[in-house]
């Protein structure tokens, strides 16, 4: 089979499991869903329609009534939402719109698979990615995750395939728009500068070839540095003008004082009703970072039961809930995936690296909320794939040993299901 030949046959199955992702989105219309079932779309909803109203990007929190806040939530997500919220088009097409880059985001980790792991696991991915309805249910929620994960994808397949100054360029401004829906892509894109520098893609969309030349190494991170910096800086002036620091967001601070074990969602909130008004958001995001620094040998004392419980939580075995199910038979099919994955583009696997243990960084230095952890998921599709291929491909054996990971945590699930119900 020709090179050319081959290209058609992967767009030919990758489209048959784009379509299947499509039917299934369809079909997932007719079960009822709430997009507010997660709070902060109250939030970004009404930035929407403040954006839509009087431009000023600015909403009041439940959690601290009466006072406005205006950079406490990531600030390219409501921009998206204002025409459907809070102008001339109907909101339910934002959802019909979601669902299209959540269909790009799957055809972007398949092209990054391919080069990383080669075509047969880059389909499998894809597959999987079609049937995975956790990314469904997000992107049915007017939450900052719909649009998180196509940029997050979108930069780093655009990283792992850069060979000129330009591609570098436009892989750091889709990171630097990703860090604008949500900060933590700010780690990822640090990670795959690490990766640019130190690896070179490979001359075949399949990972095949010698590696090319290219422009030197620190001319793609410049490149790519260029980028992420164009893409930041707009924000970074409207939030020196707006709050009078040039911040990412002011939330940053609480959710790293909730998540070393300084206070509860709710205590925080506390925190900042009563203190908001005096300190302003910036003092107020820094008051958390101050708090945390202040008892950190406290903090140290307490990690190793910390970390544990973030774990638990992070790669949380036992979900149940119908929507998030996949989740549990992904995580234990991905880790095998590590050993047994055959890699072939060195800078591919580097970056899909890179994001996996960034974004599982931030989460346990924060909060590892399974909201948290979505984005980064689509990134364990081909490791679950490799690893299915190679347990399938080994006979018996292997087969056996991927039957026994399937009914074993289908029959822990059947027990925590008979015990608790369908919701922990």
């Amino acid at each position: 089979m020709t090179r050319g030949e081959d290209d058609r046959s992967f767009r030919r199955h990758l489209g048959a499991a784009l379509a299947a992702a499509a039917l299934l989105r369809l079909l997932a219309l007719f079960v009822p869903l709430d997009p507010f079932a997660n709070p902060d779309a109250l939030a970004f909803t009404d930035l929407a329609r403040s954006l839509a109203g009087d431009g000023r990007l600015a909403y009041v929190d439940q959690g601290a009534p009466g006072l406005e806040l205006r950079a406490f939530r990531s600030l390219l997500y409501p921009v998206f939402l204002a025409p459907f919220v809070g102008g001339p088009l109907p909101g339910g097409l934002a959802l019909a719109v979601q669902a299209a880059l959540g269909l790009a985001a799957i055809a972007g980790l398949a092209f990054l698979a391919r080069r990383a792991l080669g075509p047969r696991v880059a389909i499998a991915a894809a597959w999987i990615g079609a049937l995975y309805t956790p990314s469904i249910w997000y992107e049915r929620q007017w939450t900052s995750e719909a649009l998180f994960t196509p940029l997050l994808v979108l930069g780093a397949l655009l990283a792992a395939r850069a060979t000129t100054g330009r591609a570098a360029l436009l892989a750091g401004m889709a990171l630097g728009l990703a860090t604008w829906t949500r900060p933590a892509a700010l780690a990822a894109a640090a990670a795959i500068l690490l990766v640019l520098l130190a690896t070179r893609a490979r001359a075949r969309d399949d990972g095949g070839g010698a590696a090319i030349r290219g422009r030197a190494a620190g001319a793609l991170g410049l490149a790519f540095a260029a980028g992420l910096a164009l893409a930041l800086a707009p924000g970074l002036v409207r939030n020196a003008r707006v709050v009078g620091a040039p911040v990412l967001l002011t939330s940053g601070g609480m959710n790293v004082w909730i998540g070393n074990g300084r206070g509860s969602v709710g205590d925080a909130w506390r925190i900042m009703a009563r203190d908001l008004a005096a300190r302003g958001e910036v003092g107020m995001d820094r008051w958390f970072y101050a708090d945390t620094r202040a008892h950190a040998a406290d903090i140290a004392a307490a990690a190793p039961r910390l970390l544990v419980e973030k774990l638990r939580v992070y790669f949380s075995p036992t979900a149940r809930e119908p929507w998030i199910l996949p989740w549990r038979f992904l995580w234990p099919l991905a880790a095998l995936g590590v050993v047994l994955a055959r890699w072939r583009d060195p800078r591919a696997a580097g970056v899909v690296a890179a994001v996996l243990v960034s974004q599982t960084a931030v989460a346990l230095l924060t909060v590892p909320w399974a909201r948290y952890r979505l984005p980064m998921e689509p990134f364990l599709w081909p490791l679950a794939a490799a690893a299915s291929l190679r347990l399938w491909e080994a006979g018996t054996p292997g087969r056996a040993a991927l039957a026994s990971i399937l009914v074993l945590n289908a029959a822990a699930l059947a027990f925590q299901v008979g015990r608790g119900g369908w919701y922990p």
